[in-house]
């Protein structure tokens, strides 16, 4: 049985290895279909020493020696008051972790999905990506890093290597 470690370090070292990405600019989420992966291409915060990374696709690649992850972050929609808004994480483009579909957009300010995992059994090679959807009657951008705020991001805890 694994055990969720709040306010305290986890066994074996984990806990500290924090890695923060986020997309160099904004990703089109079509209306009305199915997940979309966001570019998440910018490794823009990274404590610790297990070496996450971007591989060409704009997906999360987990190194060897890494066995537990937990994933939380945020999608920043543009300002758009039609319909729903939705985020998931993804690992290896089909399992899913933690699906918010629960938002309604706004007119006057962007619409922000929060999205926060249990912990993930990993294994070296596997893939995390960030994926969102929405029913605005159009395309509708989420942000990337160029704003100091609304940052779409996803942010990965390693818990046990």
């Amino acid at each position: 049985m694994e055990t969720s470690y709040i306010g305290n370090q986890p066994p074996n070292g984990g806990g500290d290895d924090i890695a923060m990405f986020t997309p160099s600019g904004s990703t089109s989420i079509p209306n009305g279909t199915g997940f979309t992966k966001i570019s998440l291409n910018t490794l823009t915060f990274e404590n610790g020493s297990h070496g996450l990374t971007v591989n060409g696709s704009n997906q999360i690649v987990i190194p060897a020696g890494v066995s537990m992850i937990r994933v939380s972050g945020v999608v920043t929609f543009a300002a758009n008051a039609t319909s729903y808004r939705g985020a998931v994480v993804q690992k290896n483009g089909a399992s899913q972790y933690q699906t918010n579909n629960a938002q309604n957009g706004n007119s006057s300010i962007a619409t922000c999905v929060t999205i926060a995992t249990g912990l993930i059994s990993v294994t070296s090679g596997d893939l995390i990506t960030l994926c969102a959807r929405q029913g605005s009657g159009s395309s509708l951008n989420v942000s990337g890093n160029s704003s100091a705020t609304n940052i779409t991001q996803l942010t990965v805890e390693v818990l046990r290597s």
